[in-house]
């Protein structure tokens, strides 16, 4: 199996790496053998219909667990049951004259079975895409989406709130696994990998209120130790500005959806008014990866005054900051000599209007673009029904 490029050492090198980059390391609390453990119990409750013994199952038909436990020890890549008999764990013989009540354990593992299958269902046809829905993923991501997703089920039934449906997913449920993530002992890449799946799990299940709140309250927890120091306090920032402003307001307003908001420079020129008519939230349809729309979260009061400005500068709803009669590469000219020559900003030895960035600004929420306008006109995208 090893490539002919590769000896023994360089190819289990690199193949600790690829596990790594997935968070399969031993101080992430998984391990490859834990992974085979798994899907051993997974195929044997797959092929009877019950959970192993391991899991909370009864004793089953002999004949049943029998050629489960075969079929699984095959798929293991050995004949030997008794080692495939070791990750299933041994239930209790039952009395014939008393019958054994269900275990807690038991009732746990069938409730998140439930949950697991009802998610299964509502997430076909999205969770094996890309996030701009163009294409499949690799199985090997499509499996460790559905690993987490399961663990989330499991964290939530074992915190006293349990995802009965995909539709009851609530701001309750968002807190207990962010809170989770954050208290317990899950490395920074790992708490990013759960937060970015919560985040995608919100966009399938068409909740960008839920998403925002996951980034809003997940967002500190990974940026603020991380934040940089501006070189220019606030108020020398704001005399720079007011000096742009006096000569040339739209050019003001470009910078401060820059600066403030997180706009890259051609969105910002092109961005119309009307993506901020709904209170909260800041849309941007133009100059975006293909099929999506980017939702920045208008939280702060400097956000909302850079909003205020935009709306008495821009008075339709289809006017942009670059004037009509002006091309995009003039107008990001006049943007730069402004900079440059009036506001002091990127010249030699002082500041560049990135180092110069809100420490609050914003990180967009990304929207599917057919289902954000379909949704702005008051529709919803029909449900798939099986035959």
């Amino acid at each position: 199996m090893i490539p002919p490029d590769y000896d023994l050492k360089a190819w289990l090198a690199h193949v600790y790496h690829v596990l790594a980059r997935y968070g399969i390391t031993r101080q992430n609390g998984l391990v490859t053998h834990g992974l085979r453990h798994q899907y051993a119990n997974d195929r044997y409750e797959e092929l009877t219909g019950e959970p192993s013994p391991v899991r909370g199952g009864d004793r089953l038909a002999d004949a049943a667990s029998q050629h489960a436990r075969q079929n699984v020890t095959a798929r293991l890549g050995h004949a030997r049951v008794g080692i495939t008999n070791a990750y299933y764990g041994k239930a209790p013989a039952a009395s014939p004259d008393v019958p054994t009540p269900p275990s807690e354990a038991h009732v746990r593992a069938r409730d998140i079975r439930v949950q697991q299958r009802l998610l299964t269902v509502r997430l076909a046809g999205c969770i094996d895409r890309r996030q701009s829905g163009q294409g499949a993923i690799a199985t090997t991501t499509v499996h460790l989406r559905w690993r987490l997703l399961n663990r989330m089920l499991a964290d939530l039934h074992r915190a006293g709130v349990p995802l009965s449906t995909p539709e009851a997913l609530n701001e309750t449920h968002i807190d207990t696994l962010l809170r989770g993530w954050q208290t317990g002992r899950l490395s920074v890449a790992s708490a990013k990998n759960n937060q970015r799946l919560l985040l995608q799990l919100c966009g399938w299940l068409e909740r960008p209120d839920l998403a925002l709140r996951v980034r809003t309250m997940g967002a500190p927890a990974a940026s603020s130790s991380a934040r940089p120091t501006r070189p220019w306090p606030e108020h020398q920032i704001q005399e720079r500005l007011a000096a742009i402003r006096a000569q040339n307001a739209r050019v003001a307003l470009h910078i401060e959806l820059v600066r403030a908001i997180g706009l890259t420079h051609r969105q910002a020129a092109l961005w119309q008014r009307q993506g901020a008519d709904h209170a909260g939230h800041l849309d941007v349809l133009w100059e975006t990866p293909k099929h999506q729309v980017l939702r920045f979260a208008i939280a702060t009061d400097a956000q909302q005054a850079v909003i205020t400005e935009a709306q008495r500068l821009l008075p339709q709803p289809d006017d942009t900051v670059c004037p009509a009669e002006v091309s995009v590469s003039n107008w990001l000219r006049t943007v730069y000599d402004g900079l440059r020559h009036v506001g002091g900003i990127g010249i030699p030895g002082a500041p560049t209007l990135a180092a110069l960035r809100a420490p609050d600004a914003p990180t967009p929420l990304i929207l599917d673009r057919e289902a954000y306008l379909m949704a702005r006109a008051g529709l919803r995208a029909p449900t798939p029904r099986s035959r």
